[in-house]
C-alpha cells in the first residue's frame, strides 16, 4: 500500500448520495414513471450492504446501482439453464439498443449463440429505457448479473420459468459524459445559412 491514499468512506457514502439523487431527477426528467424513490434506496442498500462485495468483489467500488430483472426470459431457458450450470454472479453482461429495446447478453458460451460468443438472456425492463437508452450511448453504462432465481422451484416444478436479475452500474460516469457531451453541444457556435 505505498504510496496509495486510502479511501474516504465519508466522499464515497457521499457520492454514492449524490449520484442516486441526480439519477432520481434524470430517470424522471426522462418520463419514467415508476417509483424512483423505492430505486433509490434499493441502490443504496445494494451499494452499502454485504451483498455488493459477494457479487462484485472488493475491487468494484462502492457506487450506485440500480437493481432490475429482465423480460422476455421464457423464451431464452435453454440459454439461462446453461449459464446456471457454470455462472457466476457478478458476471458482467454485454447490451445493445435495437430499435429502442435494449438486449441484455451473455458472453463466453461458445456452443450457443449469436455472433461474437454473444447469447441473449432477454430485454431490460421497458420502464426502464427511457432513462437507460441516452446512458447507454455514452458507451460507460455496465450491466451484471446479479442472480438467476426460480431454481428452487424446479425439483417440484420442472418447467418453471428461471428469472435474471440484473444491476444497472457506473451511472455516475454516464451521467457525467452524457452532461459533457450535452455541454459540448450548447458550446458550439451556430453557423449562419445563407438563404
Amino acid at each position: 500500500m505505498s504510496g496509495e491514499t486510502p479511501i474516504n468512506f465519508a466522499q464515497q457514502l457521499q457520492s454514492l448520495l449524490t449520484t442516486s439523487t441526480r439519477w432520481a431527477s434524470f430517470a424522471k426528467a426522462q418520463g419514467s414513471r415508476f417509483d424512483t424513490a423505492a430505486k433509490v434506496n434499493q441502490g443504496l442498500r445494494f451499494a452499502t450492504g454485504p451483498e455488493r462485495e459477494h457479487l462484485l468483489g472488493n475491487h468494484f467500488p462502492i457506487s450506485f446501482v440500480v437493481p432490475s430483472c429482465l423480460r422476455g426470459v421464457s423464451h431464452h431457458q435453454s440459454v439461462i439453464e446453461r449459464l446456471l450450470d457454470g455462472y457466476h454472479q457478478g458476471r458482467r453482461l454485454h447490451a445493445e439498443n435495437r430499435g429502442g429495446r435494449v438486449m441484455l447478453f451473455a458472453e463466453g458460451m461458445p456452443q450457443i449463440g449469436e455472433p461474437k460468443g454473444r447469447f441473449l438472456l432477454g430485454f431490460l425492463k421497458a420502464k426502464h429505457e427511457r432513462w437507460v437508452l441516452p446512458l447507454l450511448a455514452t458507451g460507460h453504462l455496465r450491466f451484471f448479473l446479479s442472480h438467476i432465481t426460480g431454481e428452487q422451484y424446479r425439483a417440484h416444478h420442472p418447467h418453471s420459468t428461471l428469472g435474471v436479475n440484473i444491476l444497472i452500474a457506473d451511472i455516475d460516469l454516464a451521467l457525467g459524459a452524457l452532461s459533457a457531451s450535452l455541454s459540448e453541444t450548447e458550446e458550439r457556435p451556430v453557423l449562419a445559412v445563407a438563404a
